[in-house]
């Protein structure tokens, strides 16, 4: 159309001439930032083919031409943490671009859908949490939707930002305030603030969550048409049954109004990659975390190969492919299919190397999808990277972990690491482990016994136990802790 043409005669007009709109950075980079400690400062920006760009960050100065087709990147050395501020001075000779109060400490993007968008307000202990962030060594850079997902018809001027990839509000970098904090994650919020008392350096969050979101509207376009088994998904996706039926409802109400049959959705494969990840590429930060699947439980198997290919493709935006992944398990709800996606959970968080899972089903809502207790739930990410990725030996990072099941005459003997001082939360007796007969019928154990590191199970009814599960109900009553109070996971498990 018009529009496209105009697009393709700009970058001709652009390649020929040079002209490629003076001096700039991504928009990431702003004014009060949280650069990652430790590692080289990598910046990339755009200018006039051939301008000489002249850098300052502190005392340190870089020089670099710009390539001829517009982009430059400068890398300044790795620094220490400060809580002292430093200025970035940028020039091609005509503009000069002056960012300030730039820290220097840990960051990491939080995003996934709802419940990693679920605003500290909404939470338990909201006035306490948002009195308390404000005292907190946590910015933040926020990308918050321009049109939410809700059960309404967008208007026209939605529809067309959202087919030239405007997805979320421009904004900055920021201090915790009166203004913001009620509105930002709570879960990113008490991870962020865990890492700020503990490791004593300034924490920066990106967080851009969009409610509803499936996991491969987050996946890159070229990793999906490459991948043997996910290609399918890109075709007309708005009736294509293995993109949940929900999303494709919402994504089809939203859109009602559109006249372009190429109109543009947040659910749509790719599309929160390309308008809420690309833009964050080269951006230095130590990790991820990652709240979501409520959107792609109606197919756990191909969730199973959806997710380690996510975590291949933020890995490869940022080149780093030891990137700490962390996730939180889907939480507890009258759902069928959620015991199985939760146990499918905790089986790649094994199989995918440092990618760690955080346990909510204790603090699931039979009803609600959206359960208010977030603070132990960023907290518990917390804990999973100071222990995996800062050397916090001494934090357990988790609940009791199954590590293996053996048979012992009419007993199956489970095995558990992060077990010390195993118990109930509740005091009363250990609920809903689960013994199978030689037939694969599975019968309430009438008997549990905690030993050490090991529970050991027997039931009366399958007198040669072959397998073992627990918490294995949509919502769940399993009550098995630590020491720590952290519950273990939903599992099933075949004895040895």
């Amino acid at each position: 159309n018009a529009e496209g043409a105009t697009i393709l005669a700009e970058t001709v007009y652009k390649a020929m001439t040079g002209n490629y709109g003076g001096l700039s950075l991504p928009a990431i980079y702003t004014s009060g930032m949280v650069i990652q400690r430790d590692k080289p400062f990598v910046l990339r920006g755009t200018a006039d083919a051939g301008r000489k760009i002249t850098a300052t960050l502190g005392k340190e100065k870089r020089h670099t031409p710009a390539a001829d087709d517009g982009s430059w990147t400068l890398s300044f050395k790795a620094r220490k943490a400060t809580h002292e501020p430093l200025t970035l001075t940028l020039t091609d000779g005509d503009t000069t671009l002056t960012l300030t109060d730039i820290l220097v400490g840990e960051g990491w993007l939080c995003s996934g859908q709802s419940n990693m968008a679920f605003m500290l307000r909404q939470a338990n202990g909201a006035q306490t949490n948002i009195a308390e962030a404000l005292t907190k060594e946590v910015r933040i850079y926020d990308m918050r939707p321009r049109v939410y997902t809700d059960a309404v018809a967008w208007d026209s001027t939605s529809l067309t930002q959202l087919n030239r990839l405007d997805y979320f509000v421009p904004t900055q970098w920021s201090p915790l305030t009166e203004s913001n904090a009620p509105h930002f994650s709570a879960i990113a919020y008490h991870f962020g603030a865990m890492l700020a008392d503990s490791l004593g350096v300034p924490v920066g969050l990106i967080c851009n969550a969009v409610g509803g979101a499936p996991i491969e509207s987050y996946i890159d376009r070229h990793t999906l048409e490459y991948h043997p088994e996910l290609v399918d998904i890109l075709t007309d996706w708005l009736r294509n049954d293995r993109i949940q039926e929900w999303v494709r409802g919402r994504g089809s109400y939203n859109i009602q109004r559109s006249t372009n049959p190429l109109q543009r959705h947040p659910y749509e494969p790719c599309f929160l990659y390309e308008t809420g990840i690309a833009p964050l590429a080269g951006y230095p930060l130590r990790g991820f975390i990652w709240y979501q699947g409520e959107s792609n439980a109606h197919n756990v198997e191909l969730f199973a190969t959806e997710f380690p290919t996510l975590v291949d493709s933020w890995r490869r935006t940022w080149g780093d492919d030891t990137m700490p992944f962390h996730f939180v398990q889907l939480s507890s709800i009258n759902r069928p299919s959620w015991p199985h996606f939760r146990d499918v959970q905790r089986q790649l968080a094994q199989s995918i190397d440092h990618c760690e899972m955080a346990v909510s089903s204790d603090k699931g809502d039979s009803l609600d999808v959206h359960p208010r207790d977030k603070r132990p739930i960023g907290e518990r990410l917390g804990r999973i990277a100071l222990h995996h990725d800062y050397g916090y030996s001494h934090v357990v990072p988790s609940g009791p972990a199954i590590r293996s099941a053996h048979n012992k005459g009419k007993s199956i003997v489970l095995t558990f690491d992060h077990a010390e001082g195993m118990t109930s939360a509740d005091g009363k007796p250990l609920l809903t482990f689960e013994v199978a007969d030689e037939h694969g019928l599975y019968y309430p154990a009438d008997k549990v016994t905690v030993k050490g590191n090991t529970i050991i199970l027997q039931s009366k009814q399958a007198k040669q136990p072959t397998r073992a599960r627990y918490g294995w109900q949509p919502f769940t009553r399993a009550n098995l802790v630590n020491a720590q109070g952290l519950p273990a996971s939903t599992f099933e498990i075949v004895a040895e």
